[in-house]
């Protein structure tokens, strides 16, 4: 499974993987539960390498 494409960078982009996990995670709740929830509140920091 793609989980997102990337142009210019070797590097996956963190912020859209989480920003993708979160999307997958609100639709598998919704399914669970039958509501509509929006997760927010998580943060990205930037590690240098």
């Amino acid at each position: 499974m793609l989980i997102g494409h990337f142009k210019n960078d070797n590097r996956a982009n963190p912020t859209l993987v989480i920003e993708h996990i979160v999307a997958e995670t609100e639709k598998n709740i919704e399914k669970m539960t039958g509501r509509k929830v929006k997760l927010v509140a998580y943060e990205v920091k930037k590690s240098i390498y």
